[in-house]
């Protein structure tokens, strides 16, 4: 079985409320153990509601196979725009 290592960008839903919604996942890289992932775009009104102090969660994953859905989260790390 080959990884298939991906990463997620979620926002929280309301300041300090600990649910996070999902607004980006990177594509997957298939049988790639050192993925070097492209550049990306989001606009702020998407990733944060334009509030730079909104709480942001990336994650990274890896999937076991083409045709699995286990995923095997790798790490995360949480901040925002303004501690950037």
């Amino acid at each position: 079985m080959k990884d298939a290592p991906y990463f997620t960008i979620s926002k929280e839903s309301a300041r300090n409320s600990g649910h996070f919604l999902k607004v980006y996942q990177s594509p997957i890289d298939i049988g790639e153990l050192n993925p070097i992932w492209k550049d990306i775009r989001i606009k702020v009104s998407k990733l944060c509601d334009g509030d730079f102090k909104r709480n942001l969660r990336f994650e990274f994953f890896t999937r076991k196979g083409r045709k699995t859905l286990e995923k095997i989260k790798y790490g995360e790390v949480d901040g925002c725009l303004d501690s950037l």
